[in-house]
């Protein structure tokens, strides 16, 4: 039975990185980048692939709480994969996606996701900025209030604003860094808004209620 402690324990900084390449290719944006739409689809399949990785099972009552796949056959195709392994609600639940298992109280949070794709909120990009007047930051701040496991924060942003984003993603997750448990861990992904082929992203990770996180870098679209 998959259990919260072992989607830790199963998924590193390589896996991570695996399941990412895999799903970005699936949905056909590894070389030629993301728009807005895109983004959630291609983190709820992400979400599938990390669940698989796991060991979850449709039998084993694993949901996926994740608004939006009903419409547009990308989406629909999203919702499908997903239904393979885990039960699918299509509403969001606390945020963008969130996945858990359980047949009644208390559901056991798995991974949970938010997604930030429209790169125009890349002008409340400033060093002073606050989850109050920033909405990659307000996203994010969420994303830390909801106890789990394994949390993701993907965002899209204007490419000359993303070293800026990922300095901003830091010092967030580490003013939070006392709601995590010793073995939580949160990975930050920002995605530039231009083609991807031949671009090196960076993965942020920070691990339990440790000040420091840990960057890995992922070439992409060769």
């Amino acid at each position: 039975m998959i259990e919260s402690s072992s989607i830790n324990s199963s998924i590193g900084p390589r896996e991570f990185k695996e399941c990412l390449v895999e799903a970005m290719k699936w949905y056909g944006v590894y070389k030629q980048g993301f728009d807005q739409k895109d983004l959630l689809p291609t983190a709820a399949y992400f979400a599938k692939l990390l669940l698989k990785k796991a060991g979850a099972t449709k039998r084993e009552s694993v949901w996926v709480c994740a608004n939006g796949l009903k419409k547009g056959r990308g989406r629909r195709k999203v919702k499908a994969e997903i239904e393979k392994i885990a039960k699918v609600e299509p509403f969001e639940c606390m945020v963008d996606i969130y996945c858990c298992r359980g047949g009644k109280d208390p559901y056991v949070p798995l991974i949970t996701m938010e997604c930030e794709g429209f790169a125009g909120y890349s002008g409340e990009v400033r060093r002073s900025a606050t989850s109050d007047d920033c909405d990659y930051l307000w996203d994010l701040f969420k994303l830390l209030q909801v106890p789990s496991p394994l949390r993701i924060f993907f965002a899209l942003c204007a490419e000359k604003k993303t070293e800026e984003l990922q300095r901003l993603i830091d010092r967030h997750v580490k003013a939070y860094q006392g709601l995590r448990k010793s073995k939580d861990e949160v990975y930050a992904v920002v995605f530039p808004w231009v083609k991807l082929e031949g671009k090196t992203i960076t993965v942020q990770r920070w691990s339990g209620k440790k000040s420091s996180g840990r960057n890995y870098t992922l070439p992409l679209g060769v």
